[in-house]
């Protein structure tokens, strides 16, 4: 179980995270929405320990973020993946997989050629497109076969097709394990409906609603009536 102790974060006067509290439960996918700067790559970034909180604690089965025991069972795909370049593909798998004790290549190797990855992942990453990286993430993250993957906006860059795969995929996955996803997309806010969390004045809340619902409470939220507004005015 992944636990959120009265977690917060700061920059300067700029309180991001403010006391937040939460519990993730073993399996299923929780999406987490909120407007742009909310602070919810910063509270991946904080449970990941990529980042350091002010105050507060984060656990895994009790095991605080800075354990072995919590990084062994956990793996994070961040929106920009800052990949070492000079490595191939399969050297870089290899290099983390050889930390997960759980890891599979066989699992890898499957789901790279799902994802047509197989040719590439003998070349070096710095040939990669960003949509090539976002998928050697992925299939790497699913072989993991750690009990939390997080992935922030892992679906941009994505074509459709790999979109819908990767939705497929995590349904999957997430029946044995967590997945939380960080995205605005409407389609995957759709597509994992029933467990929905809303970042909002630095504490998380669940969303009880539709997908137009949501929509509709960041299309005020945003301003952008005034903004569109505004954008007219300028024209």
């Amino acid at each position: 179980m992944l636990e959120v102790k009265e977690l917060c974060k700061s920059f300067g006067s700029h309180c991001v995270l403010d006391s937040l509290s939460i519990t993730f439960g073993k399996t299923g996918i929780t999406v987490i929405v909120g407007l742009n700067g909310s602070g919810k790559t910063v509270f991946l970034n904080l449970i990941s320990g990529i980042i350091q909180y002010d105050s507060g604690e984060v656990l895994l089965n009790g095991n605080s973020n800075g354990s072995d025991a919590f990084k062994k069972n956990i793996f994070y795909i961040p929106s920009d993946s800052y990949l070492p370049e000079y490595l191939t593909g399969n050297e870089y798998v290899d290099f983390v997989q050889s930390r997960y004790e759980c890891s599979s290549k066989s699992i890898f190797s499957e789901i790279s050629r799902l994802l047509d990855m197989t040719e590439a992942l003998e070349k070096a990453i710095e040939s990669y497109s960003f949509g090539m990286k976002k998928k050697l993430q992925i299939a790497l993250g699913l072989s993991l076969n750690v009990g939390y993957l997080l992935a922030d906006e892992v679906f941009s860059g994505l074509d459709l097709e790999t979109v819908i795969l990767t939705q497929e995929l995590f349904g999957l996955y997430a029946k044995k394990h967590k997945v939380l996803l960080v995205s605005h997309e409407q389609n995957i806010i759709n597509q994992f409906s029933n467990d929905i969390l809303l970042m909002r004045k630095g504490k998380l809340t669940e969303f009880k609603g539709t997908a137009d619902e949501l929509s509709e409470y960041i299309y005020q939220q945003g301003k952008i009536v005034e903004k569109i507004q505004k954008i007219k005015e300028l024209i």
